[in-house]
């Protein structure tokens, strides 16, 4: 018996299951945000909570929902060290770009990785002042309750 595919049938492909994850967690928004800032999906990585996370040890640059507080990009800079850089909760995210305007003309913070980085005194987060670091456990503690799973890309 041969069983004609429909669309419908083609969105209910267990081969797809990641996408409607994505699709229904985040609506799509934040994806196609990266998109737009000229990002590809290979290069962009949405956390749990919609920031989007670009670059490497040397440079993390964090862009969050507009909604979303200070404590998100350093919710967001660990996530990303952690689950796509490898990094270990006692390694520190330091901020390398004070809170601004990037390149492509969106609010952004700069990041850098590091091991040896002291972490700043204090309990506020300053993202604005370049220096301030935490470490990744204490970045990853910042994140919002049911948000702080594994990233979904």
């Amino acid at each position: 018996m041969v069983t004609a595919l429909t669309p419908r049938s083609l969105t209910r492909s267990p081969a797809k299951p990641a996408l409607r994850v994505l699709r229904r967690a985040l609506g799509g928004g934040a994806l196609l945000v990266a998109l737009a800032l000229g990002a590809t999906p290979a290069a962009a990585w949405v956390t749990t909570t919609g920031s989007i996370v670009t670059g490497g040890a040397d440079d993390i640059t964090v862009r969050i929902p507009a909604r979303a507080g200070k404590q998100e990009y350093f919710c967001a800079a660990a996530q990303y060290a952690r689950f796509r850089l490898g990094a270990r909760g006692t390694d520190r995210v330091v901020v390398n770009r004070p809170l601004g305007i990037d390149a492509a003309g969106q609010m952004s913070v700069g990041f850098t990785l590091s091991a040896t980085a002291p972490s700043s005194p204090g309990v506020f987060l300053t993202p604005t002042v370049e220096g301030t670091a935490r470490s990744v456990a204490h970045g990853q503690s910042l994140c919002r309750e049911g948000h702080s799973s594994a990233p979904l890309n």
